[in-house]
């Protein structure tokens, strides 16, 4: 908790026990407490109809609008509270930032909240308290055992002057009848001598002298916040909205890398076992495709569809028996040729029409170019067969 203490400002911390203590060292850590100083604030207590109590707040914000305050853009500028009633009014004690005096304080630790800082001592019923606060002179007043007011003092002593000048105001509250009559003064600081007694002659009621008590946070938070700080509490959270966009963003991409390097894994980790195995077969594929090739050696001497001789008599028995010779035949794995004499166009026609209509041997498609007629009306005839369909037709 950063707090303003009498001449400078002081850091309280909460040990294990719950107790706040004061430390050595000035500076606070980032986060906490601010406590605003009451020079910081301007305090208007005010009554309102006790049927306004449900909208208090917006009750609040006329009044302030119309004392020329501005509500800061994203922050809350004041605050409010019920104190007593009396009657069918409601009294209310409100306080709002008076300016941005402290925003070069509070920038320095950037608080997770802000407390008034008269709300932060023990004062009891019906009681007022007056301390220091950063070399200023300051008077928080108390009503039914809430916080009625705040005002910083004109004086810079606390003296007779000061006597008369505390009288002034509460006289001034009670006037406006937001002062029921006090019980008891706390002074918390040095006072000059005879202030005592001048202000119990002026005021008519108990004068305490003592030190400042140990600072305690209310239960109910104030929920003040200046402007500037909502702007740097929406940029923080602008930034770790965006940082934990860009942290998903990259843990998707992370995962997509870690499940294609597993599936990649995975993949390898088959590969290998298939290479293993195969590695192992080796020597028995080896043997294998070396029998395929021995068989595919001897497989035109074997097969009776690649065997020459087979194929040759197959295509003799298509002869008719007189009218064709055949001049030339020739044969390999793939292809077979057949060059012939017929002694009429008709003849050379219908043999290889007839090749054609073979079934021992539509494993070929056969090419018959047109024969070639002699003066004699001899027909000199060519035709070629390739092996699942390797040539063209051009019967005519």
């Amino acid at each position: 908790m950063r707090l303003p203490g009498e001449e400078g400002w002081e850091c309280w911390l909460l040990d294990a026990r719950g107790a706040w203590q004061k430390s050595p060292k000035p500076e606070a850590a980032a986060g906490g407490i601010f406590v605003i100083p009451l020079r910081c604030l301007d305090s208007s207590p005010f009554w309102v109809p006790q049927a306004s109590e449900g909208r208090l707040a917006e009750t609040t914000d006329l009044r302030w609008e119309a004392l020329g305050m501005e509500p800061g853009a994203g922050g809350q500028h004041w605050a409010q509270w019920p104190v007593a009633t009396v009657g069918d009014k409601l009294l209310v004690g409100s306080v709002a930032l008076a300016d941005d005096a402290c925003e070069e304080l509070w920038h320095r630790s950037l608080p997770d909240s802000f407390e008034i800082s008269a709300r932060l001592y023990p004062i009891s019923h019906d009681e007022a308290a007056i301390w220091r606060e950063l070399g200023r002179l300051v008077m928080a007043v108390q009503r039914n055992g809430q916080l009625l007011h705040t005002t910083l003092l004109s004086a810079r002593l606390l003296d007779a002057a000061a006597a008369k000048e505390i009288r002034d105001l509460l006289m001034a509250l009670e006037m406006q009848g937001l002062l029921s009559p006090l019980q008891a003064v706390h002074v918390w600081t040095e006072s000059a001598p005879g202030f005592a007694d001048a202000l119990q002659a002026a005021l008519g009621v108990r004068i305490h002298t003592g030190p400042r008590p140990a600072p305690h946070p209310p239960h109910a938070r104030s929920h003040l916040l200046p402007a500037a700080a909502a702007a740097i509490r929406r940029d923080r959270e602008k930034a770790r909205r965006q940082a934990m966009m860009l942290t998903a963003t990259t843990l998707v991409v992370l995962l997509c890398f870690a499940a294609w390097a597993g599936w990649l894994t995975w993949r390898q980790h088959k590969l290998d076992a298939a290479l293993a195995i195969l590695r192992v077969d080796e020597p028995r594929v080896a043997q294998v495709q070396e029998a395929q090739l021995r068989w595919r050696a001897l497989e035109p001497a074997i097969d009776p569809a690649t065997y020459p001789v087979e194929i040759f008599d197959q295509i003799v028995n298509l002869l008719p028996e007189e009218g064709i010779r055949f001049l030339d035949f020739s044969m390999d794995l793939e292809t077979l040729v057949i060059s012939g004499e017929a002694t009429s166009p008709i003849h050379a026609s219908k043999f290889q029409a007839d090749l054609k209509a073979s079934p021992a041997l539509e494993r070929y498609a056969f090419s018959t170019p047109v024969p070639t007629i002699r003066p004699d009306n001899r027909a000199i005839f060519r035709v070629e067969g390739n092996i699942n369909g390797g040539g063209e037709d051009e019967a005519q």
